[in-house]
């Protein structure tokens, strides 16, 4: 799952601009003025907010992904607010929210049928709390909790029939071992 979560923050994060990289086309403009606006002086000063698209590559398709962007104090676009990306088929792929450059809130992904793949949050950039991953068919494949950002406690996994895999105990990250396995009727 760290992997998942890891390419979803790749998918809303990806071709943001920043550091000089070329911004992808300007989706809307501060309503201060007309859309032909080509940089005046109120969209060149700092807390400017802009909407930008991008195409990136992810699950294996290539994905539009649509952000919202603030000029910093050091003049560089940084990721603020809400960041979705979409399949080609317009179903919403990824949605998470940023601050300060940082994923920063709720954190959601699709499968391309619209069924819910993952949830989880993140505050200053750091995955914490409770974060689920389901199978397509809908079942759970996996829940645990994340403590500034390592795997923390109890994590269960399932098959995707529903059976319990197992359950693993993470501390800071590391597995320390498994705590319950259904199916392995040796260690009982």
């Amino acid at each position: 799952m760290k992997r998942f979560i890891a390419g979803v923050v790749v998918l809303l994060a990806a071709g943001c601009g920043q550091n000089g990289i070329k911004l992808p086309e300007r989706l809307s403009r501060m309503a201060h003025h007309a859309e032909e606006c080509s940089g005046c002086e109120q969209c060149d000063k700092p807390g400017a907010v802009e909407e930008f698209v991008g195409v990136v590559d992810l699950f294996d398709a290539p994905l539009k992904a649509r952000r919202q962007m603030i000029l910093n104090e050091n003049g560089d676009w940084v990721k603020q607010g809400k960041a979705t990306a979409y399949y080609e088929n317009g179903q919403k792929a990824g949605e998470m929210a940023f601050k300060n450059d940082k994923p920063d809130g709720k954190t959601l992904a699709w499968f391309e049928s619209g069924k819910k793949k993952m949830q989880g949050q993140s505050v200053d950039g750091v995955a914490c709390g409770t974060w689920t991953e389901w199978y397509e068919n809908g079942q759970v494949e996996s829940k645990g909790d994340y403590v500034e950002g390592e795997r923390h406690g109890n994590w269960q996994f399932w098959k995707p029939d529903g059976e319990m895999l197992e359950t693993v105990e993470y501390r800071g990250g590391k597995k320390i071992g498994v705590v319950e396995n259904p199916g392995d009727t040796l260690s009982r």
